[in-house]
């Protein structure tokens, strides 16, 4: 099929003109690059796959060309059932309640990206988001996805949209986006030694400039998807739905290879913060067409996806070991389409959300209701175990008049401290200790991975007149006493944790939350 002659049209109805303005760069680079345009030919097959990698590379079309309202549609549902995958869409939001307000667990709230989109195009996105949460309960962290359903959602109708989004989640070869933390996680990592191995002089640029990397790459992939003009990106976009997420890896180190260029001979050292700063402002700007930037991407050799998966395969395996250890951040769990707003005064839904993604996998199913608080039943020890002594497992969460909050996983019921005989302890290694504010981080039993060989690293719960306590030998973690208005934390064997605030600390608010089974 030859793009000649095709007329350029509006995007779809979603799109907000006035956005689309505001979005749109000059294409003047493109016109000042020296490349002879020509006419692109595309196979009549799209799964000619490697006729069409050529041409799609090849294309020169403006943002508002008419090809992608066919072209990305049939690239993503080219080996699927279009129509299947619309059935279930439709029947699923029909029988589905509240995605008007609610949204998803697997979501980066500080990535919901969505352009050009108009306020019905913006509603539709978190439509299908949810919807997606419902099928796909096994994805459990995909923040590239709000970004790559607004895109297509400018080219596209409703059903459409959501059959290609399903088409690109459940591809193996080439693989679209990270489904789970872990993956995300591995992703950076595998960016870090792809930087090293294919773009070293900029990648030597930016540690030199900024005395390490210090988590620059930790966004690299935001560096196309939030910061990239809106006429690269849909370039990117282009390949990247033929090509998969090799695409967004060459991307990224063109971005830093031509930084380097652009940064050059300015040979002080930066704060990271500013250098990150720095890489932002250079990709908002950046002084090379869509043309240049692919270009670029195309002449990294060697870069091919068998090297990605092997570095993205080496990441994940080494982080789920890890998961095993004392410090996490959020696991890889499935939890609850909603979990309900609770009226805590200690964790907002969002740090909810993380406890659920800690807790042991036949739990995280759960719904959580509060059992105690101390600004309803009072800074008493024994309110504290009349309301909660035979529920297990619980939740116990503190909030201290510095602003800090952490607490416990408890995997037994208090009112098992009658049945010690005199042994004090009770408690399961399913026990962990955690922080929230102001970083989010689970210490487990060290028993998990072999350290648990001295009962000091076993004593997990324990009861003494009117005081708690979290975690023994050394210091407890986490130790309640006068009631519930003052405490200590350290550094317990039980858990190898850090102190979780400051050593001598005041409750502001205690809280106990109940797992119940949802109804």
């Amino acid at each position: 099929m030859s793009t000649s002659g095709i007329e350029l049209v509006s995007f779809s109805q979603w799109v907000d003109q006035n956005k689309l303005r505001e979005l749109s760069q000059s294409t003047e680079l493109e016109r000042n690059d020296g490349v002879q345009k020509s006419t692109i030919l595309l196979p009549k097959d799209v799964t000619d796959g490697k006729r069409l990698k050529l041409a799609i590379r090849g294309g020169e079309w403006p943002p508002n060309h008419s090809i992608r309202h066919t072209l990305w549609h049939e690239v993503c549902c080219s080996k699927t059932n279009s129509a299947a995958a619309a059935t279930v869409y439709v029947e699923t939001a029909a029988n589905t309640q509240g995605w008007q307000t609610h949204i998803p667990a697997f979501i980066d709230n500080n990535y919901i990206l969505t352009y050009a989109l108009g306020t019905e195009g913006r509603s539709l996105v978190k439509k299908m988001l949810c919807i997606i949460e419902h099928v796909h309960t096994d994805i459990t962290y995909c923040p590239l996805l709000p970004a790559v359903a607004s895109m297509l959602l400018h080219y596209m109708g409703e059903e459409e949209c959501y059959a290609s989004l399903a088409k690109l989640l459940a591809s193996k070869t080439p693989r679209y986006m990270t489904q789970t933390r872990t993956a995300f996680q591995a992703s950076v990592l595998t960016f870090n030694d792809l930087a090293k191995k294919y773009a070293d002089a900029a990648h030597h640029h930016i540690c030199k400039k900024a005395d390490g990397n210090h988590g620059i790459y930790n966004e690299w992939m935001w560096w196309i998807f939030k910061y990239l003009p809106f006429t690269h990106l849909v370039r990117v976009m282009d390949c990247y739905l033929v090509e998969g997420i090799k695409i967004l890896y060459r991307v990224a180190l063109a971005i830093i290879i031509l930084y380097k260029k652009h940064t050059q001979g300015r040979t002080q050292n930066i704060e990271p913060s500013e250098h990150i700063t720095q890489i932002r402002s250079f990709v908002t700007s950046i002084p090379v067409s869509p043309v240049k930037l692919l270009k670029t991407a195309f002449k990294i050799k060697g870069l091919s996806i068998a090297v990605v998966n092997k570095y993205q395969h080496r990441y994940e395996l080494n982080l789920r070991k890890t998961s095993t250890g004392h410090t996490h951040q959020i696991g890889d769990k499935v939890t609850p389409l909603q979990i309900p707003d609770i009226n805590s005064s200690c964790v907002n839904h969002s740090q909810l959300q993380t406890i659920w993604h800690w807790l042991p996998d036949r739990m995280s199913v759960k719904q959580p209701v509060l059992l105690f608080t101390t600004e309803e039943h009072g800074s008493s020890i024994r309110a504290l175990f009349n309301k909660c002594e035979d529920e297990e497992p619980t939740i116990l969460l503190i909030k201290t008049t510095s602003d800090k909050v952490f607490g416990a996983y408890l995997s037994t019921n208090w009112g098992e401290r009658s049945n010690v005989d005199g042994k004090f302890y009770f408690g399961t290694g399913e026990c962990f200790v955690f922080t929230l504010k102001p970083t989010e981080n689970k210490y487990g039993w060290v028993g998990i991975h072999g350290d648990g060989s001295t009962r000091s690293a076993s004593l997990f719960m324990r009861t003494e007149g009117d005081s708690i306590a979290i975690g023994g030998g050394g210091m407890d973690s986490i130790y309640l006493y006068n009631g519930l208005e003052k405490g200590m934390t350290g550094q317990s064997l039980t858990f190898d944790n850090p102190p979780l605030c400051e050593t001598d600390f005041i409750c502001q608010v205690v809280e106990v939350i109940g797992l119940m089974d949802h109804i």
